[in-house]
């Protein structure tokens, strides 16, 4: 599937997509991004139930 989002600009001036991934891995987080010079990361979490 390919899609396409939009980032929207928040009150604070950072862009963030509001993106809920849904799936049977509950209770994980993956880092997906880590930058060893800034220590920023992004990651997905998962809900748990």
């Amino acid at each position: 599937m390919t899609s396409t989002i939009k980032a929207v600009k928040a009150s604070d001036n950072t862009y963030k997509i509001g993106l809920w991934v849904r799936d049977a891995a509950a209770g994980v987080g993956t880092v997906t991004f880590y930058e060893a010079e800034t220590g920023k990361f992004a990651a997905l979490g998962h809900r748990n139930y």
